[in-house]
């Protein structure tokens, strides 16, 4: 398991990865899909609550 801290970011090799957020306050998660050159293609690739899907991505709150 990898820990980030407030603003970090974590580069992922996987083909497939599950992230579990846990904490005992409300927080404001999101991720960003990247190209192969580390580059967004259009703001579909902004995952949030408000845009909860991507190509091959899906965002799940556990509603706390």
């Amino acid at each position: 398991m990898t820990a980030m801290t407030p603003g970090s970011n974590i580069p992922l090799t996987a083909a497939r990865v599950t992230v579990d957020v846990a904490a005992p306050v409300r927080l404001d998660v999101s991720g960003l899909l990247l190209t192969a050159d580390g580059k967004v293609r259009s703001d579909d690739d902004f995952i949030f609550y408000n845009q909860p899907a991507g190509p091959g991505v899906t965002y799940r709150s556990g509603g706390g």
